[in-house]
Order: C-alpha cells, then structure tokens, then sequence
C-alpha cells in the first residue's frame, strides 16, 4: 500500500538521494542543500510504502507554479462586415501551469503502483489549487501518455556557425537590430541580474506560445553555479539586449572548451528569450561571434524559429528534435476556454479521462468570432471524442487536429475521432495558430 505525506526541509538528503538514483547523478557534484535549492516544499511530496517502511522514501515528487504562453484570441475583432482576421501568432495571453518534476521511484517498489499514486496525489493536489493545466518534461517518453499527458511542443535544438549570413544592416530587420544594445553579464549568480531576468520575463514575449515563465525561487536556482556541477565548462553567463533604455531580451550561455583546459570552445544557450524578432536577431548574432568559438548552439526552440531561416536552413545547423513540453487537462472546461481562437466553431466533445474522471463527459466548446470561448458540460450529443491526452498536441498550436498524428490514433490513447461530419475541420480551423509553438523551459 501506498501513502503519500507531505515532505520538509529536514527530507532533503533524502530527497536528494533518491533523486540522484533516479536519474544516475553523481551525488557528491552537489550536496543536498544546493541540489533541493529549486524546491518549494509547501508542493513537495513522498510516498511511502510498506516495503521500504515508514523510515525511507518509496518516491518523490515536486511541483512547480509556471506560468505558460497560450495563444490568444486572434479571431475576428468587432465581426464587420469583410474585416480581416488579426494574423495568427500575434495575440497570446498566459495561464498558470503546473509544472511536475523531480518525479522518482525507489527501485525496489517499482511496478508497485507508486508512479500512478503520485500523479493520482498530484492531479488532485492542483484540481484543489485551481490549476487547469498540468505540464512536464519527460525522461523518458513511454510514461506519462498513460496519464493523460501529450506532447505540447517540440524541443529543437540547432548550432549557428560563427560566420552565418544573418540579416545585415542593409535590411529592415537588421536595422533594428542594429538599434538594439547587446551587453555582456559576466556573473548571474546574484540578485541584479536576477532581477533583470524576472523583468524580462514578466514584461514581453516572443509572441508565441509554450514560453514558460518560472518562479523566482527556481529562476535563482537555476542561476547558481558551482565548480562541481558544471565539471567541463565554464560558469553560466548572460547577455542583456537593450533598447531605448529597456531591456528587450537575454540570453543564458556557457562555453565549453573543445579540449580540457583548452581556451574557447562551442557556446551553448540554454534560454534565450527576445521580445521580439529584433531583439533575437542582435542575440544570436552576438552568441554566434565570440571569440574563438565555431558557433552557438541553442536550445528549446522551434521548427519555424526565424534563426533556422536566416542561417539558411536545417540542413547545415545540425538539429535535432525531441519533444518538450507534456500537458494535460486538471480542469477540462476551464483549459480549452483559457486559451484564444482564431474564428468561431461550436462543437460537443465526449472527452475520455480515467485518471481525471471529472474530466469524463461531454463538453460544449462554443467559440464566438472574436476568438475568445466558453467551455460548459452537456448532455447534447457529442460531435467528437477524444482523450484527455489528445488536447495537448493541438493546444498550443503544435499539431493540426485534422493530423494523423491525432486522427489515425484511438481517443482511449490520446487520439481524436470525427462523430459529426464537419466538426473535425470546425474546429481545427478555430484551433489554428498558422505557427509552431517555442520548444519551452526545463523544469
């Protein structure tokens, strides 16, 4: 049996011991204090179970308060008469997200049910948080479709060589670029550039969805270096863009040298967030300049990142792709009128969910034309049926649902089926965001 009590501070070497079994840590690159320093323990939690006794942890999870990018209503503003439709990908609004992490199994109770107790305790922990999102990013990819949870975004990651044609001063683009302020940060690890970061963060976005925000708590975590755990490069550092006395985006970065103890080496950026196209632009261009460095590699990005095109294409940036940010329904109705549309569509969804039954049922998606929803139960017939692991794909925008990658699965493994002919293309038409969503933030 299995039972799950809310962890401390005092559970931290336990926590951090367990953790680094999970996922074959070296234990002593951080001790305990340092590695659990992400933690809010008011959202941490283990599981116990009658084989390895009251005394030692059967599992471990922890949950983080995000924030995520959605799309925005983008639908026809004010209805007249042969208006326009406001592009895709221009509006996006926010919605809070609870990010599971650190999710570990002892492994002399695996296959025991402690996994499903966990997120069963956490799903219902969040319900009762007033989340309607649940996200993650998975280890491994053969787990959490069982739960409810689909692949949101894609994590792209893809090397610009120092010498890439970007666009130049001689183009519209380059020359705001060229008005943007590129400062360097030598040491993240204190409270200015945290700050700056957090601002940042909280100011703009790219205009697209699956940008994360994280909380200062986590943010500052991540920002603390030591020797031990960043064994073959160098501390974390930062770039600052600037413009018109405001900042406009950062980048985080550290090189690796291409020899121990040789100078330069590849630079490699984990965020770099940009408010806008221009901003980007005088990032990447300074990332793939520094001295004796071939090049940059980015991280969390996206198949239509504009840096993919300025450098010419995919072929040449060596990318490679895995999926990134996991979502599931907490609150069914409440998650698919949070977000934005791009026209009206009213359809009856019979939404299949065993680890969320108050998921289970039929739900009226009634979109007006201005993009924005409702989302209520019904006893009206439904127009299509899907699992509750079938909505990520498409919420963000990363998936048509008119895609086999939805249509040729069954609803009871995430995938979507047309009741009433016509609904499918209703709604995917609506559901539309005409651009891929970021690749997102680890957490």
């Amino acid at each position: 049996m299995t039972t799950i009590t809310p962890l401390t501070s005092a559970d931290a070497t336990a926590v951090h011991d367990l953790d680094a079994f999970a996922f074959a840590q070296d234990p002593t690159s951080r001790g305990p204090e340092v590695a659990t320093m992400p933690l809010d323990w008011s959202r941490t939690f283990g599981a116990r179970h009658e084989i390895t006794g009251v005394d030692a942890l059967a599992g471990v999870y922890t949950s983080f308060d995000l924030t995520l990018t959605v799309p925005g209503a983008h639908g026809r503003v004010g209805g007249g008469p042969g208006e326009a439709d406001t592009p895709a990908g221009d509006r996006t609004t926010t919605l809070p997200l609870t990010g599971l992490s650190w999710v570990g199994v002892h492994p002399d109770v695996r296959r025991r049910g402690v996994l499903r107790s966990m997120i069963d305790h956490h799903l219902r922990d969040s319900r009762e948080r007033g989340y309607a999102l649940a996200g993650l990013t998975a280890s491994e990819k053969g787990i959490y479709g069982r739960f409810g949870y689909g692949v949101a975004t894609l994590d792209v990651t893809y090397t610009v060589s120092r010498g890439a044609v970007l666009p130049g001063p001689g183009t519209e683009l380059g020359r705001r670029a060229a008005e943007v302020l590129v400062r360097l940060v030598l040491s993240v690890d204190d409270a200015g550039f945290l700050g700056r970061m957090l601002a940042i963060d909280a100011s703009g976005g790219p205009g697209r969805s699956g940008f994360i925000r994280v909380p200062a708590s986590f943010a500052r975590a991540g920002l603390h270096d030591t020797p031990a755990s960043r064994v073959g490069r160098e501390p974390t550092r930062a770039l600052v863009a600037t413009r018109d006395g405001r900042d406009v985006g950062y980048a985080l970065f550290a090189r690796e040298p291409r020899v121990p103890g040789g100078g330069g080496g590849q630079v490699v950026s984990r965020v770099v967030h940009a408010h806008d196209d221009a901003a980007l632009l005088a990032l990447v261009a300074r990332l793939s300049d520094l001295d004796l460095t071939p090049g940059v590699t980015l991280a969390g990005r996206s198949l239509d990142d504009a840096p993919l095109g300025w450098s010419g294409g995919p072929r040449d940036l060596d990318v490679t792709v895995r999926d990134g940010l996991w979502l599931r329904p907490v609150d069914v109705g409440a998650m698919l009128a949070g977000r934005g549309y791009a026209g009206a569509a009213d359809v009856v969804l019979d939404v299949l969910d065993p680890t969320c039954p108050w998921n289970e049922g039929r739900w009226r998606l009634a979109i007006g034309e201005d993009g924005t929803a409702t989302c209520e139960p019904t006893r009206d017939p439904a127009d299509l049926r899907l699992g509750a692991a079938g909505i990520g794909p498409w919420y963000l925008g990363l998936h048509d649902l008119r895609s086999p990658v939805l249509t040729a699965v069954a609803p009871e493994a995430g995938g979507v089926v047309e009741l009433r002919r016509g609904a499918l293309r209703a709604l995917a038409r609506a559901a539309s965001t005409g651009v891929a969503p970021l690749g997102g933030r680890g957490f």
